[in-house]
């Protein structure tokens, strides 16, 4: 028998596009964070998850960094 599972369970949210975000804020490899967002935003619409906002932040604030030039 299996457990209970409520029909409100929201979307799990991406981890790729959590890491992209703190990879975007501390400018720490600049470039995986523009990957990883654009990845997690694939991911995100193929999936269904959530994380669409962090994905588009970290894939922002990574290409401000490396316009920047470190």
């Amino acid at each position: 028998m299996q457990g209970y599972r409520p029909y409100n369970q929201p979307a799990p949210v991406n981890g790729l596009a959590i890491s992209s975000l703190v990879l975007g804020a501390l400018c720490f490899l600049p470039g995986a964070g523009l990957v990883l967002g654009l990845v997690a935003l694939w991911q995100i619409r193929r999936r269904g998850e959530r994380g669409t906002g962090p994905a588009v932040g970290g894939a922002v604030l990574s290409g401000v960094g490396l316009a920047c030039g470190r």
